[in-house]
């Protein structure tokens, strides 16, 4: 009998695209993610697709499928993929947090997550006037300009 796309076997294998995806290779996915060696959803699923040469008829990645298939997954449990990430036009990443919570109390604790932060500049010479060493009165509440 002929097994369908994604079709689950037993203790979390699944055959997909012709190939058996057991154990070894969920436990690899999740090294990718651990590591930190994929920084997004897109960046994992495209390693797949290399790993396993999984290509559409045009010679394309397969990876639409590909992320179908890691989201079904991960809703099954069988990995733990990176949180979407939404970045609109025109935000600039700064970097990213050390990774800590608040908790009750006031208090931050590691968790070892960190998240990337983004800024939208409001004003078109923002970067210009937050690099400046000298502070542009204009841009201080309060300050008399001589003149």
């Amino acid at each position: 009998m002929r097994q369908q796309h994604g079709a689950t076997g037993a203790l979390g294998e699944v055959i997909f695209r012709g190939a058996r995806l057991g154990p070894e290779e969920w436990s690899w996915i999740q090294r990718l993610v651990d590591e930190r060696e994929c920084r997004t959803r897109l960046d994992v699923v495209r390693e797949v697709c290399r790993r396993f040469a999984w290509r559409q008829p045009s010679g394309a990645y397969a990876v639409d499928a590909v992320r179908l298939l890691l989201a079904r997954c991960e809703r099954r449990g069988l990995i733990q993929l990176p949180a979407p990430q939404y970045r609109a036009s025109n935000w600039i990443e700064l970097g990213e947090t050390q990774g800590f919570a608040r908790v009750r109390g006031g208090r931050y604790e590691l968790h070892g997550r960190p998240k990337r932060v983004f800024v939208y500049p409001l004003h078109r010479r923002a970067r210009e006037r937050l690099c400046a060493t000298q502070v542009w009165p204009s841009t201080v509440r309060g300050v008399q300009t001589e003149g």
